[in-house]
């Protein structure tokens, strides 16, 4: 077993978060992790079309042939003086290749709602992809909506795809950058269940899938909108069902 992150990198991750994680580790060969580093933050905005697999219909919306993720991927860059996150900064090499993460949005929401953990997963040494997934991305036409979210695994296994192509390539600001050994996903709220069908579902699991992180709903940034008598508390166990996310029932149900 292990887990996406080492004891030495485990500080990146609990300093960013008041609610606890729910850290799921899956079986594998290789390990994502790294040793404890610090790096500035580049940021590089890709528009990826899955032509194979189709967008449903949407509350009146016709259905589409294909699949459209405009992607951010954050990664370790060549240092930048002053700002929290540079566009298409030059890729520090140096410690390369860079484990891959994916970071999976809730409903109504879109990828760059959780910067402040991309960006610090990033300078801990991590390559960080965020799409805006269909059918619940916040700009969705017709609305967002949390049928057929299952769909967005196989948006994740067709990035990785994308991404280490990418990586391969000679002429592209992220050559190298990208160990395509595995990836990690972190969802947030029904990102969150995303991730953990990603680790768990027997039917649909990539094999490069290493591990997951399911993040509550009400997750935030360790000491942001809380009282000093909450920052008190002892954090409690986060469910996977932590949502008000309208996730659709069973018909059995």
């Amino acid at each position: 077993m292990m887990s996406l992150m080492a004891t030495t990198r485990t500080s990146v991750i609990i300093g960013l978060f008041a609610a606890p994680l729910l850290l799921i580790s899956t079986c594998g060969d290789g390990s994502i992790t790294r040793a404890p580093q610090h790096f500035a933050v580049g940021v590089t905005t890709r528009q990826f079309v899955d032509a194979t697999r189709s967008t449903p219909e949407n509350q009146g919306v016709p259905s589409r042939p294909m699949r459209e993720l405009p992607t951010e991927i954050w990664y370790p860059a060549v240092l930048v003086a002053g700002a929290a996150e540079e566009h298409d900064a030059p890729l520090d090499t140096r410690a390369a290749p860079y484990p891959l993460l994916f970071f999976v949005h809730g409903s109504s929401s879109f990828r760059r709602q959780s910067t402040f953990l991309t960006q610090a997963l990033a300078a801990a040494g991590y390559v960080v992809a965020a799409a805006d997934f269909p059918l619940t991305a916040l700009a969705t036409p017709g609305g967002p909506s949390d049928l057929h979210f299952d769909d967005q695994l196989g948006d994740l296994s067709f990035l990785a795809n994308q991404l280490e192509e990418i990586s391969r390539s000679g002429d592209d600001l992220l050559s190298g950058a990208i160990d395509p050994s595995g990836y990690g996903v972190i969802g947030h709220s029904t990102g969150g269940t995303v991730a953990l069908l990603a680790a768990y579902a027997p039917d649909v699991h990539d094999a490069r899938t290493r591990a997951a992180i399911a993040r509550p709903r009400h997750s935030k940034p360790l000491g942001e909108d809380k009282p000093p008598s909450r920052q008190a508390r002892p954090p409690r166990t986060p469910r996977p069902s932590t949502t008000s996310d309208r996730l659709p029932r069973s018909s059995s149900s």
